[in-house]
């Protein structure tokens, strides 16, 4: 999800508002432009476990911690 907000703000800053929603290959599952808007969208999680079957990016994961 990439959302950007529409309008101006106090500091005269413009937003157009252009938000996207993409699947697990990147495609776009919505795209939204210059105008004020609310969308649901759904997301697949059977699809995007059974892509990670094929595609087990995961598995080379370095371990980690982020430490306070």
């Amino acid at each position: 999800m990439g959302v950007n907000r529409i309008g101006s703000d106090p500091n005269g800053l413009t937003y157009q508002g252009d938000s996207v929603a993409l699947d697990y290959l990147g495609e776009p599952l919505s795209m939204l432009t210059n105008a004020e808007t609310e969308k649901i969208i759904t997301f697949s999680k059977a699809d995007l476990h059974e892509y990670r079957i094929v595609f087990p990016a995961l598995a080379d994961a370095d371990e980690f911690q982020i430490k306070w």
